[in-house]
């Protein structure tokens, strides 16, 4: 079972997802609704981490990434974004090791597409 932690502080969005990675039968999914995933990260050492770059708040989803990159260089981590910030964000994916952006609201092609390829990289590990 491969472990995997969702910090999203929208219940909508956090559902869709969730259902989402419950559909690939692999994934034991937590979730946060903001800064508290960090410590979370820390103490179970998650596979597979998504965060929200807009937690609520006064949680910032780009400092959560940076706080777990601090103890965490392995768990691949996919940054869910608002549209127009997934450019603004493309500088960030290489400077923080993440593995994807994904654009939210999320769509279903996509999000199955990204899921699937994470999970084929975890498994070979």
């Amino acid at each position: 079972m491969l472990k995997a932690l969702l910090i999203e502080s929208d219940p909508r969005n956090r559902d869709i997802i969730k259902v989402g990675l419950d559909q690939f039968q692999v994934f034991e999914v937590d979730h946060a609704e903001d800064a508290w995933g960090v410590e979370m990260a820390r103490e179970k050492g998650y596979d597979l981490i998504l965060v929200n770059v807009e937690l609520s708040g006064n949680a910032d989803g780009l400092a959560v990434v940076r706080q777990i990159r601090e103890f965490d260089q392995t768990a691949e981590i996919i940054l869910l974004t608002r549209g127009r910030s997934s450019r603004i964000l493309g500088k960030e994916k290489a400077a923080h090791n993440l593995f994807a952006l994904l654009a939210l609201p999320v769509e279903e092609e996509s999000f199955f597409k990204t899921i699937k390829r994470v999970k084929d990289r975890l498994e070979a590990r």
